[in-house]
């Protein structure tokens, strides 16, 4: 018996609505390749993985990218940045802006590197973000360089002073990922939450 119009409609609405409904964002995949999930989160993507081509092809295209990155980058040491929990930040960055207050700040650790960062309501736009930051090292006399900061709302990128000091604004909510390079090494932060 032939198929309804009404059938047609109904399964293409199904398809266009449950397509993939059970596979991780983008970003999760990224997260596993960066070693940043839990042991527990990245053996549920890997078996995810084994019955799921089209997450298969989304890592494939990853691993093509992150191996055009390392060779473009070759040479740089690569250190992970982890949050420092509140209660054991010693001391806060001192930034000063005009304008509304902190939203939020944060610490992170990566090996002899400390970034910290300080977000606020950007002064020309209420809707948009200023992330100031200040990069400090035990072992760098020179700490300038370049900050990238890349997420589902475009790519921007900083120059980092000679004293760690550096600022994105205009920044749009969403997710990030911040990654600075200082002389031969790179710091690569865990994914930021811009609210």
């Amino acid at each position: 018996m032939p198929r309804t119009e009404d059938e047609d409609a109904l399964e293409r609405t199904l398809r266009r609505r449950l397509y993939r409904k059970d596979c991780p964002p983008p970003e999760v995949l990224g997260e596993m390749r960066l070693g940043l999930l839990s042991p527990a989160r990245s053996d549920a993507l890997e078996h995810h993985l084994r019955d799921c081509p089209h997450c298969r092809a989304e890592l494939q295209s990853l691993d093509r990218l992150l191996q055009t990155e390392d060779r473009e980058r070759s040479g740089l040491r690569r250190l992970l940045g982890r949050l420092i929990p509140p209660s054991m930040v010693a001391e806060r960055p001192a930034f000063a802006l005009r304008g509304g207050g902190r939203l939020t700040d944060a610490t992170y650790e990566a090996g002899d590197f400390t970034v910290m960062l300080a977000i606020h309501e950007d002064p020309q736009d209420p809707h948009a973000r200023s992330i100031l930051g200040m990069l400090t090292s035990g072992y760098e006399t020179s700490l300038d360089g370049t900050a990238f900061l890349a997420g589902e709302a475009g790519h921007l990128e900083a120059e980092i002073d000679e004293d760690g000091q550096f600022a994105f604004s205009g920044v749009v909510p969403g997710r990030y990922v911040l990654d600075l390079e200082v002389g031969s090494v790179r710091v690569e932060l865990e994914p930021l939450e811009i609210r």
